[in-house]
């Protein structure tokens, strides 16, 4: 199933089956869609996260910590390949995170940097 994020992607059915969050780049064909995009990869640390998932309601880290570590390591390489910019929020601010997306994205860069 493709993701719908894409302009490029056709509209998926709503409901359990839709992808969200992290999902689409399981997807080969949205992966060939944002291959051609610029991507933004913005990563935290498991030490970062573990406040910010306890007492959630998302079904796929019932788990806990545990569960995040996982699905993060299957995805990361996949997440890592995509991204021309690669920003860890763990400890920064969010104007610095948007500051510099913003100057990347003036920059023109189109890939990988």
């Amino acid at each position: 199933m493709r993701w719908n994020g894409l302009p490029s992607a056709r509209p998926s059915p709503p409901g359990p089956s839709s992808p969200s969050a992290g999902e689409p780049v399981l997807d080969p064909g949205t992966r060939a869609d944002l291959a051609r995009c610029r991507v933004v990869y913005l990563s935290v640390t498991e030490q970062a996260v573990a406040g910010r998932i306890n007492g959630g309601k998302r079904p796929l880290l019932a788990g806990g910590l545990s569960d995040w570590t996982r699905i993060y390591e299957l995805r990361r390489p996949l997440y890592e390949e995509l991204a021309g910019l690669h920003i860890d929020t763990s400890n920064r601010p969010m104007d610095s995170i948007a500051d510099d997306v913003v100057a990347w994205t003036l920059r023109g860069q189109n890939t990988h940097d």
